[in-house]
């Protein structure tokens, strides 16, 4: 009896972990719709401003920016900036609400990227979710 009490348990176990772990995959999925905007946690005080000029664009429901050399970058907007969904598509947006990007469309943003030893620290200086794809480029401000 008790060995199949145990052989109970174990499958009463296993049917809970399976169902449990379906549910909470579920849960931590985000819509097919949303947008991962990262930005600054606090103001910038300016920075780097190296040039990069290339298409905004969406990747794995993140904002990237398709250099004009062939690289991929996710942007850390400054803190003041946000984004909206336009007539047009998904938007950024300045502190006054101009619209200074648009996905599909060509930006030029000055700053500069976070090395490998900076990853470590982003998520002290950065909102969002930092499974975008990588490198960042920390934009101080856009052309």
């Amino acid at each position: 009896m008790t060995k199949l009490r145990l052989l109970t348990y174990t499958l009463a176990l296993s049917v809970l972990t399976v169902g449990c772990t379906g549910m909470f995959a579920a849960s931590e999925t985000q819509a097919a719709d949303d947008v991962y905007f990262l930005s600054n946690k606090q103001p910038s005080g300016g920075g780097d401003a190296a040039l990069l000029t290339g298409t905004l664009e969406l990747s794995q429901n993140c904002l990237v920016i398709e250099a004009d050399f062939g690289t991929s970058y996710s942007p850390v907007w400054p803190y003041e900036y946000s984004y909206k969904r336009g007539a047009s598509g998904v938007e950024v947006v300045d502190v006054s609400g101009e619209v200074v990007a648009r996905v599909g469309e060509r930006v030029g943003v000055g700053g500069s990227g976070f090395g490998p030893v900076a990853y470590s620290e982003l998520n002290k200086h950065v909102f969002g979710n930092l499974n975008c794809p990588k490198p960042f480029w920390n934009v101080v401000g856009v052309e």
